[in-house]
């Protein structure tokens, strides 16, 4: 059960499927841009990009500054990609498991006092990055570039395979989606949940999905699709 949102879920889905395995199509939420403030203050020294959506939807915005003097730093491979497609270059990225947690850790951002650094993200993400990074001494601004969406289930393909007792394994890679995904279908289906595979891309989130009584929760090595193929494709051999 793929739930993260396109274009990463078709993605995973024709990854799964080329492995001969069921992929259940169930993106649960949408990506929708916003109008951006571009009320900014310059210079800036960082610019941090939380994700490929954060740089997808930055495009107009970016287009009207000089980023050559700027440090462009991503969170992940993902993000990475998606400016190097832009043709901007990145100066530092975030190391395995491509988190905010691991972007924190590097070097590059143990002594950065003064630095005016700006967040490029989804509106309502987590804030752990811009809190951490102002308690280090920096100077924080954020700009919010999309939205996500709730959006429903595939109630009858997942209930399908939940009343015929077959191996479900289900990719979670936000807290917003674990919420959601709980309370659409295993709220209902509790008799499930001790069976019921979750594959998440870090320890936070395997940590929440216990709480919520998940009892079968696995770390992939990142957000990474192939990384999370990887990590089904050991399952589904053993």
């Amino acid at each position: 059960i793929v739930t993260r949102p396109q274009p990463q879920a078709g993605e995973l889905c024709q990854l799964i499927k080329a492995e001969n395995i069921t992929a259940i199509y169930s993106p649960l939420i949408n990506i929708k841009a916003i109008n951006i403030d571009e009320k900014i203050l310059f210079p800036i020294d960082w610019i941090i990009f939380i994700s490929r959506n954060a740089v997808k939807y930055a495009q107009l915005w970016l287009k009207k500054i000089n980023l050559k003097p700027i440090t462009i730093i991503a969170i992940g491979k993902a993000t990475k990609q998606a400016l190097i497609k832009y043709n901007i270059d990145v100066n530092i990225q975030a190391p395995s498991p491509y988190t905010s947690e691991s972007l924190l850790n590097h070097i590059a951002l143990e002594k950065i006092k003064n630095k005016r650094i700006l967040i490029v993200k989804g509106e309502n993400g987590r804030k752990k990055l811009e809190n951490e990074l102002t308690n280090r001494g920096a100077m924080v601004q954020t700009l919010d570039t999309y939205q996500r969406e709730l959006i429903p289930p595939n109630y009858a393909q997942i209930l399908s395979a939940i009343k015929q007792k077959k191996t479900l394994i289900a990719v979670v890679t936000s807290q917003q989606i674990l919420k959601h995904y709980y309370q659409t279908i295993f709220k209902f289906h509790l008799d499930q949940i001790n069976t019921h595979i979750l594959i998440v891309n870090s320890q936070r989130l395997k940590n929440e999905s216990l709480l919520l009584g998940f009892k079968k929760v696995k770390v992939a090595k990142s957000a990474a699709n192939k990384d999370i193929l990887s990590l089904i494709l050991f399952l589904a051999s053993v």
